[in-house]
């Protein structure tokens, strides 16, 4: 098995210093899993990698597609562990670190084997749980009959495969690599994660995030494209199009950025409670450096 270290943790949770130092430290090399750092022309406002902070170590996966591509958590999982490949035939520590958990969580555990399917539009059906139980009476006892998304998603595979969606259950994920993984939280007072977030969004616009993002529009990049939905991004967007303050946009923007944050702990906390993460204090460099230090001799 390949050892992985996977350092997580909440946006403005110091992640990318951290992993960077252990990569400097430890023989390590950085790869990307931030949904948004795998685009080009959106550094600042995805708080990616500097030059500075790319020349100290190797990282893959950071600014590789364009901003009209749509990445998944396949693409992403087979990429990554490619990379994983090349980092430790070099002898050399793979070191994940990111936000998008599900990007994570599809690298190290696997995605269901579901083809893609057109979406179909409820409305067609009087009653889609009860058609759900007609056609995957399995799947639809997991679930509950208000559960619109998932009863639907059943509806949508069977009509388009002629095969149960609990059939595909069944078979196992499909997995991208057999990884030995340590995953690591970086963890801090909730109080003070909002003021880093909250100082983090002021470095950023000294940065030049609103030039960023009027930059791109000018060049014809389309205001709804994915990216600049996000969190992050939409608020800029009104703001560049006239549309929003500049203190509306600033305030709108950093409660985007702690909700997500809040999100990220929701799955951070329920993974630890699954034994899958173990919890660091994000300000001990030390402790952390020891605990990876004492995974690896593991090996």
């Amino acid at each position: 098995m390949i050892p992985v270290l996977a350092i997580l943790g909440p946006t403005a949770s110091g992640k990318s210093e951290a992993a960077v130092r252990l990569a400097e430290e430890l023989g390590g090399e950085v790869i990307n899993a931030d949904s948004m750092q795998v685009y080009r022309h959106l550094r600042i406002g995805t708080a990616g990698p500097d030059k500075k902070m790319l020349a100290r170590c190797p990282h893959h996966l950071f600014y590789v597609l364009e901003l009209d591509e749509h990445p998944d958590a396949a693409w992403y999982a087979t990429h990554a562990a490619d990379v994983i490949d090349q980092v430790h035939a070099r002898g050399k520590l793979p070191i994940v670190v990111g936000g998008t958990f599900f990007w994570v969580k599809t690298l190290f555990e696997g995605i269901a084997r579901v083809p893609s399917v057109p979406r179909l539009d409820p409305a067609r059906f009087a009653d889609p749980y009860a058609k759900l139980m007609e056609i995957d009476p399995k799947l639809a006892a997991r679930l509950h009959p208000a559960d619109t998304q998932r009863v639907m998603r059943g509806i949508e595979v069977y009509t388009a495969t002629g095969i149960p969606l609990s059939e595909y259950h069944a078979m196992g994920n499909i997995m991208f690599g057999d990884f030995r993984v340590l995953k690591v939280w970086l963890d801090m007072d909730r109080g003070l994660l909002y003021r880093r977030i909250h100082e983090r969004l002021d470095v950023m616009l000294k940065e030049g995030l609103v030039q960023e993002v009027s930059t791109l529009l000018q060049q014809g990049i389309p205001a709804d494209i994915p990216a600049f939905r996000s969190g992050g991004y939409k608020y800029v967007v009104a703001h560049c199009l006239g549309g929003m303050s500049m203190d509306e946009m600033k305030e709108k923007t950093e409660q985007e950025h702690r909700n997500y944050a809040r999100r990220q702990l929701v799955w951070l906390r329920r993974e630890q409670r699954e034994g899958k993460v173990e919890r660091v204090d994000a300000f001990d460099f030390p402790a952390l450096r020891r605990r990876v230090e004492a995974w690896m001799q593991r090996a």
